[in-house]
């Protein structure tokens, strides 16, 4: 069976379809599967800020390493909290003792004793 001229053209451009169609899916994979590794990716870094938003919002240290470095991020939150708890710990002797105790008087009327308690406050 003899081709002509015109069957070797048409052999030759099926030949080059097949090779173009082939290097498209290639490069359309490759694509996918970077764009795949991408959403992976940023999925991991969202859900380790996530786990790291849970520890600080629960008042504990948060251990971070990058490298060489590394450090122990805590909730600002926390730490305003454990100052006013600080604050109102060191407050409170210092206002039982300068605190003013409550007066207690008697009055007798016809034989009654009442107690009166009034706060100076």
């Amino acid at each position: 069976m003899k081709l002509g001229k015109a069957g070797i053209a048409i052999v030759v451009l099926v030949v080059l379809l097949i090779a173009a169609l082939g290097y498209i899916g290639y490069a359309y994979y490759k694509g996918s599967q970077a764009a795949i590794f991408q959403q992976g990716g940023q999925a991991g870094y969202q859900q380790a800020v996530y786990d790291m938003m849970q520890q600080a919002a629960a008042c504990n240290a948060v251990p971070v390493h990058y490298g060489n470095v590394s450090m122990e991020l805590v909730s600002v939150e926390c730490l305003k909290q454990a100052q006013q708890q600080a604050a109102q710990q060191q407050l409170a002797p210092q206002a039982q003792q300068t605190a003013p105790k409550q007066a207690t008087t008697t009055k007798t009327d016809t034989s009654k004793t009442l107690l009166d308690t009034e706060s100076l406050q």
